[in-house]
């Protein structure tokens, strides 16, 4: 049995139904479903039960027979303000399934994020000593949250008097783009929100730069297909290659000018390209270039490769106009 936290969300749905696809149907899924239409993301997948969001320490407590946890639950709005609930949806949530996993010899797979680099300063290489950790700057409440979450991790791996799960990996993902995220709203993926004004026929705003390092547009991220992620959490499932921290990107940075370009020639419409001044809430929280390193994935022995940004863009396109944009 698996368990599986954010199960109805974007990356959770993709999972579940890549699981389901290799036969897997034994899921426990997990997830704070409120009043949107998130739902219908899992509305073709099999599981076996599911715990409310609020029910799953209790749940835990029982001492449930699971194989696996992949914790793909957060508090992922890169805005938010409110750090009570956000530490206690990334941090301490987290903290506590990685105790239970530790305890019952149960592997945990989890999502980190690319956002724990912050301005890029120190590098995208996924080192896992607590002081290389210590030494990124992450740029808002969100991806702090990330972060010491990791060097909590970190820390007791580090650390040989601290019992840690057998087989554990966090998943430091990119920017991941791909259907299911249209529940998301302004937290959509940047590929996502320039897709749909391009289908919509409206203008695409992307931001100014406020640094003389990139031109407006330039800003670029190392964007990855949701099918991609889920392939690499399947993979990690069957091998257990050596636990630790990895980087779950492509390896090659696009621009959100090349996106936007992108979008239009998929769409066969003519370019509409419009340059707002930059939001005063996302600066000093923003980053401007992020690019995985994916050597230390590829020494564990992952080999698949990753879907183009030309191709990944095709393919979600095209679900797009089937659900009608």
């Amino acid at each position: 049995m698996i368990l599986l936290t954010g199960a109805a969300g974007f990356i959770g749905s993709n999972v579940l139904s890549s699981l389901n696809k290799t036969g897997i149907t034994d899921v426990v899924i997990c997830d704070a479903m409120g009043c949107d239409e998130k739902w219908r993301n899992i509305s073709n997948c099999e599981f076996s039960d599911f715990i409310p969001l609020s029910k799953l320490d209790a749940w835990l407590e029982k001492k449930p027979k699971i194989e696996a946890i992949i914790h793909l639950g957060a508090k992922s709005e890169t805005t938010a303000v409110d750090a009570d609930d956000v530490l206690e949806n990334n941090f301490s949530r987290s903290v506590r399934l990685w105790k239970f996993c530790a305890e019952n010899e149960v592997t945990f797979i989890y999502a980190s994020s690319s956002c724990t680099y912050g301005d890029g300063s120190e590098g995208f290489k996924d080192h896992q000593s607590p002081r290389f950790l210590n030494k990124l700057t992450p740029l808002n409440l969100y991806s702090w949250s990330k972060n010491i979450f990791d060097l909590r991790v970190a820390r007791d791996v580090e650390n040989k008097n601290i019992q840690t799960p057998k087989h554990w990996y966090g998943l430091k993902l990119f920017n991941v783009y791909g259907p299911g995220e249209y529940h998301k709203g302004n937290m959509k993926s940047s590929v996502g929100n320039i897709c749909q004004s391009v289908l919509n026929d409206k203008p695409v705003t992307l931001f100014k730069s406020e640094i003389p390092e990139f031109n407006d547009g330039e800003q670029s991220r190392d964007f990855i297909y949701i099918d991609d992620v889920t392939q690499v959490i399947n993979w990690l499932l069957v091998t257990q290659p050596q636990s630790g921290i990895y980087n779950v990107g492509t390896g090659e940075a696009n621009s959100f000018l090349t996106i936007a370009k992108t979008a239009f020639d998929l769409s066969q419409r003519k370019q509409n390209i419009h340059f707002a001044p930059f939001p005063e809430v996302l600066k000093e929280k923003a980053q401007y270039f992020t690019q995985a390193d994916i050597s230390k994935i590829r020494a564990a022995g992952y080999t698949s490769s990753f879907t183009p940004l030309r191709e990944g863009m095709a393919k979600y396109i095209e679900y797009l106009k089937q659900v009608g944009g």
